[in-house]
């Protein structure tokens, strides 16, 4: 503080720190205020001083009293200087500097005031007679010495006694801080203003006195406080009115460059211009309507010499000049280090620099260039390494050195969890290459890469994760692909030291490890491998061996591990496509060739192609879909392939994939737009055959088409793309032969067995179904619109549309005809009425009806799937657990075959999709032999794990064998269900050499084969001794007509046993309540109460076990045949009986004998030469046609 000893003061009230800091600084800056180093404090309430170190500086700012700051916020602060602290040299005076005595006894004290205010108390007859007034009542004197800015108060010697020295000089010092309170002094520097308070002297009064100063524009207003606020308020109105304003449109950097010039010319020939800054961007000029004019013309005078020079620069870059402070660090740069100050702003999209000189322009903008820098650097997947932590570790530290003292670089991370992050660095070049340098080299150890690990055996790529858990191998953040096509092997992709690594690791494991081939024969041994001996599988792999299942080379064949579309065998069905006659092949050299439905990026292959025009990779919607999935990088990869070049029709394009797709390589086909099609089929000929050659060349051992071609793009139809391309695959490998043999569609179809019933799938048109039955999908309305229902109709004829117009059926009913023209047996007509349960209902009761009236097979459509609208998947649902409900739980004798038409793609794929939850456990053949790969760490491991999985199997095992007795007695019903058992428990049946059977599986499957055997032998007999008890004793129901009823056979065979707790169901259904005692029985629904009798013998089976009808009317009125009523009345039929060929009946006949194998008699008679006995089995071989009551 010392050194700064030349003081200035102002008044203001309650100035805030940062106000002071804006004054300090507009202070310290000597273009601006005149002034130079110093310091600001408050020294009063609202006093402050401000100390500069130079006495030139003080002078510089006193020449101007009246300073205007502008503060951050567009606010303004009005300065006023004095060169002494007016108040506190009236406030505060001290006795000792400031009391002396006048005369030996008189005292007299001096106050300090401000030159003006002593000059109003002079002029001012009122203020002098009231200051005169208050100092007499004090015994005091004043004079004024307006050369020394002095007042002097002489107290009257005479009064010293009543005003002591003390009390004197406080009565005193109240006097002078009255005035000072109550007369304030106002600078008035505004021009204009001093003019309009010169112009009306009327302002003066007795309470205010103006004083001017010649040759300047001051003039001070000394007054009491309201009326200097009155005359100010009144003068500040006044200059409003007088004055205008207008807005330039000159930045704040534009004004730095020209200010002061400017303000040199205002403060010369504009004294009453005033400029401010509005907004950003614009100033205010205010003032005299010619200054205002003349201001706007010299401002953009000078505006206009300002040199500008733009660099584009991208946003971050702006952003990090103007958050960092690096703006005005350039700007202090250039003003040091070049000839002419230069000033730098954002402006849009680029950085703009402003000068007065060209040279200084031109050196700031190559500095700008040179020293700041943006870069952004692709990670290319390498994020995804584990070591990606460290490397955002290593940039913080990085970042974190370069801006210890300053901001000098700043780091963003950009799409981060996508397949295409990038790093963003902005800031000055040095370091931003620093940084540049560590991501560079972290990208050239963590880059992607790709490898491939050769397999010995497909299995080991089928379960390559179970070869990875024995080998204990780590893989890291490597992604692996294993795959079996067209070799086993495993694809690795990730950072480059990882992948390499790993790669090195797993051929050390495989060379290492033992493998041995186990086959496990026997009935069921893949059931037990898939059920309960997964535990040993998982025990034998907590020893850490690994048991890998072989495939048979057929299934291996159509199964590639890793493919995107749905493969036939997938699911547990038989395609109807042959196996492939090359089996015998090396299973490494075969070609394979699949068709499937469905978009090219959906699948899953090593080459992906598509088709281009013009070298434009999203020409097609196939490289559209492509893009889409893959991503900005797969354009980037596609522009690097392309570079300049301009490929001609027929060419390929090599580009590498993204992670995204679920390829290597794509190669795009540049094919020619449409208009000349010899061209264009050349060119696509061309580029397929390119293809394949570049697969050959870089062993790419698999490769997905799509069929170029159609569309709008290259306009070739459908049915010449789909040549082109077989021609070209066929050239290829050198024959047509060999390639179809192994071909494998999505649409072929499929066959399930279910209970011994084959469920086909089936691709294709219903009209060219040869089946027994077929089932046509109709609202019984329109039979117009194209679909099944028209397709059909047309096929039977006009005759079967008419009996449908019309036609009245109920929900979930079947309306059959005639087939007419359609090569079928009967056609049944149905409506789904959009409803799934609806459509669930007719499924099952199609499969009822077709047994019933012994049709073999049956064609059904998808019901409501076309014209019906329904969802494909919902359809397919209803009609598949239909039909299933249909079959199970029943033995069907004569339905052998249900084919499912379906004619759309999508509909036929969902029926394939839902067909596997609702019939998935149905297989066509039991598999035999389970076949594993065991691998292990010794000789040891390996051998003890087979024979192992032998034993397990072994264990749960067991045979039964069926007498020849036992299966003599069983029917052909019970014989079907035994084998539809053997077959769906995939248990073994042989014949024994002692004419038996010996049934071999499972534990569990033989075990129910043996109670199915057992409950059906217990049934015959209970069978045959209800039939027994029947011919000796027969019980009867009172029925509603006083008509006796026999009851069914097992239920007379309940009441003779007494075993009635149940009750009993007499022949029309009705349930009864039986009290034997009574012999009394009451209907459980009516309640209603009838009467029970016990007939003994009441009829033979002397010729079998059927129906008897006598030739005369008077055998059968015998009454032990016809029971006479209460009232003696007896009952007969007179029937017409189909009696056809007959025999002689014998009495444990219960079917009619042979006839001609494998036709039977119709009937049997008691005499075949005159018969006047009939014995039928079937009840529709009788009509009853008279019913006769007699007595």
């Amino acid at each position: 503080m010392e050194n700064y000893q030349y003081d200035v003061f102002f008044e203001a009230k309650s100035l805030s720190d940062e106000e002071l800091r804006q004054i300090q600084v507009y202070f310290k800056i000597k273009r601006r205020s005149g002034g130079g180093d110093c310091e600001i404090y408050k020294v009063g309430n609202n006093t402050y001083k401000i100390s500069f170190m130079n006495k030139n500086a003080q002078e510089r700012v006193l020449q101007r009293r009246d300073h205007v700051i502008k503060t951050g916020g567009q606010e303004e602060i009005h300065v006023s200087l004095t060169h002494e602290n007016v108040v506190e040299s009236s406030k505060q005076p001290t006795a000792s500097a400031n009391q002396k005595c006048a005369s030996a006894k008189s005292v007299e004290k001096v106050f300090k005031l401000d030159h003006y205010l002593l000059r109003f108390l002079s002029e001012c007859k009122k203020a002098y007679s009231d200051l005169e007034k208050q100092l007499s009542a004090i015994s005091s004197t004043f004079e004024i010495k307006i050369e020394s800015e002095e007042l002097v108060v002489v107290r009257d010697p005479v009064d010293e006694d009543i005003f002591p020295l003390k009390k004197w000089e406080f009565a005193v010092n109240q006097v002078f801080e009255t005035l000072n309170s109550r007369y304030t002094i106002h600078f008035e520097v505004e021009k204009d203003k001093s003019a309009i308070l010169e112009e009306n002297s009327f302002l003066e009064s007795d309470h205010l006195k103006i004083f001017y100063e010649e040759l300047t524009y001051l003039a001070v207003v000394v007054g009491e406080q309201k009326q200097v606020e009155k005359i100010l308020k009144f003068v500040s109105g006044l200059q409003d009115k007088q004055q205008i304003q207008q807005e330039c449109c000159v930045s704040e950097k534009q004004f730095d460059l020209i200010k002061v010039q400017f303000e040199t010319y205002v403060k010369s020939n504009l004294p009453a211009l005033k400029i401010t800054q509005e907004r950003a961007g614009v100033l205010l000029l205010k003032g005299p309507e010619k200054e205002v004019h003349a201001g706007e013309m010299e401002l953009l005078k000078l505006a206009q010499g300002i040199k500008e020079k733009r660099i584009p620069s991208h946003h971050a870059l702006k952003t990090f000049l103007e958050s960092s402070g690096s703006i005005q660090h350039f700007q202090n740069r250039f003003q040091q280090r070049l000839c002419s100050p230069v000033m730098l702003e954002t402006s849009g999209s680029d950085l703009l620099l402003l000068s007065l000189s060209d040279g200084a322009l031109e050196e700031a903008a190559t500095a700008m260039e040179r020293d700041v820098c943006f870069e952004i650097v692709h990670l290319e997947n390498t994020q995804k390494s584990s070591a990606f932590t460290k490397l955002k570790d290593d940039l913080s530290e990085a970042v974190k050195q370069a801006n210890r003292e300053c901001v000098k670089v700043e780091l963003k991370y950009q799409d981060e969890s996508s397949s295409d992050a990038k790093v963003q660095l902005v800031g000055y070049t040095t370091e931003v290459n620093t940084l540049k340098n560590i991501v560079l080299q972290y990208k050239r150890n963590h880059q992607n890469h790709h490898a491939t690990l050769l397999l010995p055996r497909p299995e080991m790529a089928e379960h390559f994760s179970e070869i990875l858990s024995v080998a204990s191998v780590n893989k890291g953040s490597v992604e692996m692909r294993p795959t079996c096509l067209p070799s086993p092997c495993v694809h690795l992709t990730g950072p480059r030291c990882e992948v390499e690594g790993l790669k090195d690791s797993l051929e050390s494991c495989l060379q290492r490890l033992v493998t041995k081939r186990c086959e496990v024969q026997g009935p069921g041994v893949q059931q037990f491998f898939q059920g309960e001996g997964t535990r040993t599988l998982q025990l034998l792999k907590n020893l850490n061996v690994g048991i890998l299942p072989i495939h048979d080379k057929q299934r291996r064949d159509k199964m590639p591990k890793y493919t995107s579309s749905i493969s036939l065998q997938s699911l547990p069905f038989t395609a109807s496509a042959s196996a492939s006659s090359q089996d015998s092949l090396d299973f490494d050299k075969e070609i394979h060739i699949k068709v499937v439905v469905g978009s090219l990026e959906q699948q899953q292959a090593e080459v992906f192609v598509a088709p281009m025009i013009q070298t434009n990779m999203t020409s097609t919607l196939i490289g559209s879909s492509l893009l889409n999935k893959g991503g900005q990088q797969l354009q980037n990869n596609f522009n690097n392939a392309k570079g300049n070049h301009t490929l001609k029709p027929g060419e390929v394009l090599e580009v590498n994939a993204t992670p995204a797709l679920g390829c290597s390589k794509v190669f795009f086909i540049e094919c020619a737009p449409k208009g000349n099609k010899l061209i264009s089929e050349k060119a696509l000929r061309s580029g397929l055959g390119r293809v394949f050659e570049l697969c050959e060349q870089n062993s790419w051992g698999s490769v997905a088409l799509p069929i170029i071609g159609p569309g709008i793009v290259l306009a070739i139809p459908v049915k010449d793309a789909v040549n082109i391309l077989t021609h070209e695959i066929c050239e290829f490998l050198s024959g047509a032969t060999a390639l179809f043999q192994s071909l494998t569609s999505d649409l072929d179809e499929i066959i399930m067995i279910v209970n011994g019933i084959e469920v086909h799938l089936v691709f294709g048109d219903i009209t060219n179904e040869t089946t027994d039955a077929i089932v046509n999908t109709t609202d019984f309305k329109d039979f117009q619109t194209a679909g099944v229902c028209k397709d059909i109709l047309t096929k039977a004829g006009p005759q079967i549309q008419a009996q449908l117009t019309g036609a009245q059926v109920a929900s979930g009913q079947i309306f059959t005809t005639l087939p007419g023209g359609f090569p079928c047996k009967i056609i049944m007509h149905v409506c789904g009425e959009r409803k799934p349960d609806v459509i669930k209902t007719l499924a099952k009761e199609i499969v009822v009806q077709c047994e019933q009236g012994c049709y073999r097979s049956v064609a059904i459509p998808a019901i409501c799937a076309g014209q019906g609208g329904l969802d494909a998947n919902v359809v397919a649902k209803s009609i598949l657990e239909g039909v299933k409900e249909g079959i199970q739980g029943v033995t069907l004798q004569h339905l052998r075959t249900i084919r499912i038409i379906l004619l759309k793609i999508n509909v036929f794929l969902a029926f394939k999709a839902t067909a596997k939850p609702i019939f998935g456990g149905n297989t066509q053949l039991t598999e035999s032999r389970a076949e594993f790969l065991v691998i292990g760490h010794t000789n040891n491991d390996v051998s003890g794990a087979c024979r192992e999985l032998q034993k397990a199997y072994e264990d749960q095992c067991s045979t039964h064998t069926v007498f020849p007795d036992e299966i003599e007695r069983l029917t052909q019903f019970e014989l079907n269900q035994l084998l539809s058992k053997v077959n769906s428990l995939h248990l073994e049946i042989k014949k024994s050499s002692s004419d038996g059977w010996v049934v071999k599986g499972l534990k569990d499957g033989v075990n129910q084969v043996v109670r199915l055997i057992q409950d059906a032998l217990r049934r015959q007999v209970r069978e045959k001794d209800q039939a027994f008890l029947f011919s000796q004793v027969t019980w009867c129901i009172l029925g509603p007509r006083g008509v006796w009823q026999k009851v069914p056979q097992d239920m007379n065979y309940k009441l003779e046993k007494g075993e009635v707790q149940d009750g009993i169901v007499d022949a029309q259904g009705v349930q009864w309540i039986v009290n034997l005692r009574n012999m009394e029985a009451t209907s459980r629904n009516s309640r209603k109460v009838t009467t029970l009798k016990r007939l003994e013998n009441p009829s033979a089976t002397v010729y079998g076990h059927g129906t008897y009808f006598a030739v005369n009317a008077s055998y059968s009125a015998q009454t032990m045949y016809a029971v006479p009523a209460a009232d003696g009345t007896q009952l007969m039929f007179v029937a017409r009986v189909l009696t056809g060929h007959y025999a002689q009946g014998q009495a444990d006949m219960r079917t009619p004998p042979v006839r001609v194998a494998p036709d039977l008699y119709d009937s049997v008679v008691d005499d075949e030469v005159n018969p006047s006995m009939f014995v039928v089995f079937h009840d529709c071989q009788a009509y009853p046609e008279y019913l006769i009551t007699f007595k």
